[in-house]
């Protein structure tokens, strides 16, 4: 028996498939990983802009009462509240329905894992908003009592894992 070298054999070897296949899950992975930062970054992108709303509603409660919606009394111990501590519906307390029709909910909440939600404090004369980032955008939002560094009150470090909105007086309050 013997082959005529005129015919010629038209296939692959299992190891190019394999070099194939591993290339192609590769790139998909890439994709996948590429995906999941872009909606990281939306859901970021998202919180700022209900962060921008929220601002504008307590500054235009502060025009008509002369003060922040308080959550305790100047002088008294801090308090906070947000939608993972029993507050969903008026963690801002007194600007819902006069100033903004409902208050946001964060986009990723998860009471129960790490707590993106809206955490609101104020004493009516200071106030301070914050949420959970899950990416480093926008450095203007970054609160500067959660930038890893050693003094709260100096943004002295990069690694912000909260965005918000304050004022002056509220700049060191820790939430």
């Amino acid at each position: 028996m013997h082959r005529n070298n005129s015919q010629q054999w038209y296939g692959f070897t299992l190891i190019e498939l394999l070099v194939v296949i591993s290339l192609i899950s590769f790139l998909s992975s890439m994709v996948l990983v590429s995906l999941s930062e872009v909606r990281a970054r939306v859901r970021d992108l998202t919180r700022i802009q209900a962060l921008k709303a929220l601002q504008f509603a307590i500054e235009s409660y502060k025009d008509d009462n002369g003060q922040y919606p308080k959550t305790f009394e100047p002088g008294f111990p801090f308090a906070k509240r947000a939608e993972c501590q029993g507050n969903p519906d008026d963690y801002v307390p007194g600007i819902v329905p006069a100033y903004i029709s409902k208050l946001p909910t964060d986009i990723a909440l998860d009471c129960a894992g790490i707590p993106h939600s809206f955490v609101y404090a104020s004493n009516g004369i200071d106030y301070k908003l914050i949420t959970h980032n899950e990416t480093s955008a926008d450095a203007a939002f970054n609160d500067p009592a959660w930038d890893g560094g050693p003094n709260y009150c100096i943004i002295d470090g990069s690694n912000g894992v909260h965005r918000g909105v304050w004022t002056s007086g509220a700049v060191c309050w820790r939430q």
